[in-house]
C-alpha cells in the first residue's frame, strides 16, 4: 500500500490518500473502512441525457465521486472489494443523495475520511504501508491430478493458482502414459511457482502431499532446473521444505502449519510466529485453563489487574457497525498495550477475543513460600514496588558448600515412595507382591545400620550415608497429563529413544479419588516406531502396538529394539465427558537411560497411528 497523502491526526477527524499496489492490500483496506466514513474515488457511472426532442441517451462516463459509506464487501476469491454508499457532495451527472457503489481496484487511488481515527485503525494503515509486511512463505499443497499454490502473509492466505490435470491410471505393464501425465502435470505446477513466486521476498516455500508426490516433483524440478539452466530454482533449492499433509486441498495448509517440525524451520517468518501463539493458546487452555481464556467479560476483568500477557483478537470485531462497541474494543487494546502487554490482530484461525494470562502478584508469592519451604538453608527475600510492578527475588543458601549427595538422595526417596504407592495399587488389585532382590535387601541392611548409628553422627554426616547407600540401577519417566475431553482436541505424543535393545515397561494409572472404587472407564496407549516420523511423517513401520484396558491401570512389557518410537495414551471414555478428574500417571522403566520429549499434535495424528 503506497501513502500519498496523510492529513490525520490520532483521535480526531482527518483524511488519508491510499494506493492499492498488492493483492494484500484490499484486505487492509477492506478493514480501513467502516460505514459512516466518507470514501472519495474514480469510478464509472451510467449517465442518461435527455434531448429536447424528449429522446434519451445513455452512455457510461469516468467520474469522481464522495460518498457516505453504506456497506462494505470483500470477495477473498478474486481480492476484490466493493463499497455501498450514498453521494454527499454534488456532480454534474449524479445527484446527491444518490446511491453508488465504487469498486476499488489495485493502482487506483482512493481518498478516505473519518471522524475519528482510532489507534487499530492507525496501527492498520502503518501496516499496510510498512514493506516489510509482505508474503514470506509460498506453499504447493498437491496430491496426484490438483494443486494449489498460495502465498502465506501475516494477515491471509493468497490463493495464487489451482492446478488440475487429468493423470491416466497406471495399467499392468503399462505405465507409459501414467508418467507422461505427471510430467505435464509437475511441468504446470514449475510454471507457476516461477510465475507467482518472488524468491528475493519469499523465505521458505513448502511442497505437501500425501505419499511420495512431493518427493517425486522435487527431484523432477531440480532435473529440469539443470537441464534448462533455471538458475532461480537451483540457487533456491534450500528454500524447499518437503512436509506430509492429508491431501492437495487449500484447507491441508492448516494442520501443515501447526506441525512443530515446521515452526522451528519457519522461526523467522510472521506466518509462524502467528501460529505458534496460537498454538501455546491451545495447549494452555487443554492442559492449564486457568491460563488461557476467551470472552470480553472475562478479558476485560483480567486487564484491571494488568494480567494479560497476550491478547488475540480478530479483526472482524473492529469491523462492527456500532461505534460503542468498536471504542470499547479500541479501548481495551490500548489499556493493555499501555500495560505491557502485547497484542496481536488475527485475520484467521480466531474468531473471538481471547488471552493468556502472566501470574498474578499472588501466585508468584505462592511459588516463591513453596520453594522456600522445601530447604530450612534457602532464604528467599522479594520485594514488590507498589508504583511499577517488578519482582525483585534474592536467594541466598545457608550451606557453605554444595552437597550433591542430599538432592540426589531426595530424588531417589520420591522414587521409593512412587514404587511404593505403585506397589500398593498392585496389592489392592489382588496381584503378588514382587520379590525383592538381594541386592536390595543388602542396601537395605546398610541403611538400617546408618539409621541406628544417628546418635554418633552429625546431620549432614548422616544425610550423606542415607544418600551413599542409594543405588541407581534402573530408569524411570513418570509423566502427569489429562485425557482429553474431544476427538478433535489436540493430543499428547511422548517420543522417546532407546539407545540399545532394552527391556521397556509401560504404565498407565488413573488417578482415582476413591481407591478403593473400581474404574469406570477404559484407557489405551498405542506404541509406534518412528524412525521416520521426522523425514517422512510415517510411524508404525516395525511396530504398531495398541494396549487398551478398562479400569484404572493399563501395563504393558516387552523388549524394544535400538531406535525412536512414539507414545500416545488416550481414552474414549472421557469424550463428550463432564468429568473433571482426567488426570494420569505415564510411568516408562527401562534398564538404559531414554530420553523423552513431549510434543502436541492433532487428533488425526492418534487416527493415522491406529490406521
Amino acid at each position: 500500500m503506497r501513502l500519498i497523502k496523510k492529513n490525520i491526526d490520532r483521535g480526531s477527524s482527518g483524511e488519508l490518500k491510499l494506493e492499492p499496489e498488492e493483492q494484500e492490500d484490499m484486505w487492509h483496506a477492506y478493514n480501513l473502512i467502516a460505514v459512516g466514513d466518507s470514501l472519495r474515488a474514480s469510478t464509472v457511472r451510467k449517465v442518461v441525457q435527455t434531448t429536447d426532442t424528449g429522446s434519451s441517451t445513455t452512455t457510461k462516463k469516468r467520474m469522481t465521486l464522495t460518498i457516505e459509506v453504506v456497506s462494505v464487501s470483500y470477495d477473498s476469491a478474486a481480492c476484490a472489494l466493493r463499497v455501498k454508499g450514498r453521494t454527499i457532495e454534488e456532480n454534474e451527472f449524479v445527484k446527491k443523495g444518490s446511491y453508488h457503489t465504487l469498486d476499488l481496484e489495485l493502482h487506483n487511488a482512493f481518498t478516505l475520511q473519518k471522524h475519528e481515527w482510532d489507534s487499530i485503525a492507525l496501527d492498520r494503515v502503518e501496516m499496510a504501508c510498512n514493506p516489510a509486511h509482505q508474503a514470506d512463505v509460498a506453499a504447493v499443497v498437491m496430491h496426484e491430478g490438483l494443486a494449489n499454490l498460495c502465498l502465506i502473509t501475516e494477515h491471509l492466505t493468497i490463493h495464487r493458482q489451482k492446478i488440475e490435470h487429468t493423470i491416466p491410471r497406471k495399467r499392468k505393464g503399462l505405465c507409459g502414459q501414467h508418467d507422461k501425465g505427471m510430467e505435464k502435470f509437475f511441468d504446470s505446477i514449475i510454471a507457476a511457482i516461477i510465475k507467482h513466486i518472488n524468491f528475493q521476498i519469499v523465505k521458505a516455500v513448502i511442497i505437501a502431499s500425501p505419499g511420495f508426490i512431493k518427493d517425486q516433483f522435487y527431484q523432477y524440478m531440480l532435473n529440469k532446473a539443470t537441464r534448462e539452466d533455471e538458475r532461480h530454482l537451483l540457487e533456491n533449492r534450500n528454500k524447499f521444505i518437503l512436509l506430509h499433509s492429508s491431501n492437495g486441498f487449500k484447507h491441508a495448509l492448516t494442520e501443515i502449519l501447526q506441525d512443530p517440525l515446521v515452526l522451528n524451520r519457519l522461526s523467522d517468518t510472521k506466518a509462524a510466529e502467528e501460529m505458534k501463539l496460537l498454538d501455546q493458546f491451545m495447549h494452555l487452555l487443554n492442559d492449564e485453563p486457568e491460563k488461557a481464556y476467551y470472552g470480553l467479560e472475562v478479558v476485560e476483568k483480567a486487564n484491571q489487574s494488568q494480567a494479560i500477557e497476550y491478547l488475540l483478537i480478530t479483526d472482524e470485531l473492529f469491523r462492527n457497525i456500532d461505534f460503542n462497541k468498536r471504542r470499547r474494543y479500541v479501548q481495551l487494546v490500548d489499556s493493555v498495550k499501555d500495560s505491557g502487554g502485547v497484542v496481536r490482530l488475527f485475520s484467521r484461525y480466531v474468531n473471538d477475543i481471547s488471552m493468556i494470562i502472566n501470574p498474578t502478584i499472588d501466585e508468584i508469592a505462592q511459588e516463591l513460600e513453596k520453594v522456600e519451604s522445601k530447604d530450612a538453608n534457602i532464604k528467599i527475600e522479594r520485594r514488590i514496588n507498589t508504583s511499577i510492578n517488578f519482582l525483585d527475588v534474592n536467594i541466598t543458601n545457608e550451606i557453605p558448600r554444595p552437597h550433591g549427595g542430599i538432592f540426589t538422595m531426595i530424588k531417589q526417596i520420591q522414587k521409593e515412595q512412587n514404587e511404593v504407592e505403585m506397589e500398593i495399587e498392585q496389592s489392592m488389585r489382588g496381584e503378588p507382591a514382587p520379590k525383592k532382590r538381594k541386592e536390595d535387601e543388602n542396601r537395605e541392611a546398610r541403611i538400617q545400620n546408618v539409621i541406628a548409628d544417628r546418635g554418633n553422627r552429625s546431620t549432614i554426616d548422616f544425610l550423606r550415608g542415607i544418600a551413599h547407600n542409594l543405588s541407581f540401577d534402573h530408569f524411570d519417566i513418570r509423566e502427569q497429563n489429562k485425557f482429553t475431553r474431544s476427538s478433535a482436541q489436540y493430543i499428547t505424543m511422548y517420543y522417546f529413544h532407546v539407545a540399545q535393545t532394552s527391556l521397556i515397561n509401560i504404565s498407565l494409572l488413573y488417578h482415582c479419588r476413591d481407591r478403593t472404587a473400581h474404574g469406570s472407564h477404559a484407557q489405551s496407549f498405542v506404541l509406534c516406531d518412528a524412525d521416520k516420523l521426522v523425514l517422512t511423517g510415517t510411524v508404525g513401520k516395525h511396530e504398531s502396538i495398541l494396549i487398551c484396558k478398562y479400569g484404572s491401570f493399563t501395563y504393558w512389557t516387552r523388549s524394544l529394539r535400538a531406535g525412536y518410537y512414539s507414545l500416545k495414551p488416550f481414552s474414549t471414555s472421557f469424550w463428550q465427558n463432564d468429568k473433571e478428574n482426567r488426570h494420569f500417571t505415564l510411568v516408562i522403566h527401562s534398564s538404559v537411560q531414554l530420553d523423552l520429549t513431549m510434543k502436541h499434535k492433532p487428533a488425526k495424528f492418534l487416527a493415522d497411528c491406529l490406521i
